[in-house]
């Protein structure tokens, strides 16, 4: 199977140019855009990944036979397969929040989701777990934590998420801004503690 690499920064470009031409309403309604959406995320990782480890090249997963990775990550000697999950505040019905308000609207407030961050970023790795994906220990976990919430202290969360190490290759969580990493192989590469990918403000620019 071929697939097509992009620098972090041209994919990242490019699929945010695409979204910025899908309504919300569409884009979270519509399983048309999952890949889009997931490529969005490969791209994010790709930018964090290539900051603070390694250069880097991106492809998302297109095809339909081997479906266990969502997209790879390309350095000189390695390609490295990785699962995505998304993570949302317990409850959230984001399509609806957007099919009924354009303009979307926040179904919790950042206290609840401060409270309440470590159960559910490890209920989302334990459902992705429960899958038992095979070779599930060779594959690399990415949880993007799509929730409002101040940065969690990462020793706390390290601690909480004991019970995977071993069950995947490494795992990752990536926000809108941030990067970090638990568990994970040497020849992967690691980032102990919150790294930014950008900032709030370049959303804005």
């Amino acid at each position: 199977m071929e697939y097509t690499f992009y620098s972090p920064k041209e994919m990242l470009e490019r699929v945010e140019k695409e979204l910025d031409e899908i309504p919300n309403s569409d884009l979270f309604n519509n399983p048309k855009y999952q890949k889009l959406t997931e490529e969005w995320c490969a791209s994010m990782f790709a930018v964090g990944y290539e900051k603070f480890i390694s250069p880097c090249k991106a492809a998302v997963n297109e095809s339909k036979e081997n479906t266990e990775a969502d997209f790879f990550i390309k350095t000189e000697g390695n390609l490295i397969p990785f699962q995505l999950t998304e993570v949302q505040a317990k409850d959230r019905k984001r399509g609806k929040e957007y099919k009924e308000n354009p303009d979307g609207f926040k179904s919790y407030t950042p206290a609840k989701a401060n409270k309440n961050a470590h159960e559910w970023i490890f209920e989302g790795i334990e459902k992705k777990y429960k899958k038992r994906y095979a070779g599930a220990e060779e594959l690399n976990l990415v949880v993007y934590v799509n929730f409002e919430v101040s940065m969690l202290n990462y020793d706390e969360l390290l601690n909480y998420l004991e019970e995977f190490k071993g069950k995947f290759r490494s795992i990752w969580l990536i926000t809108n801004t941030h990067i970090c990493s638990f568990f994970s192989q040497t020849e992967i590469g690691e980032i102990c503690g919150w790294g930014e990918v950008r900032s709030i403000s370049e959303y804005y620019v």
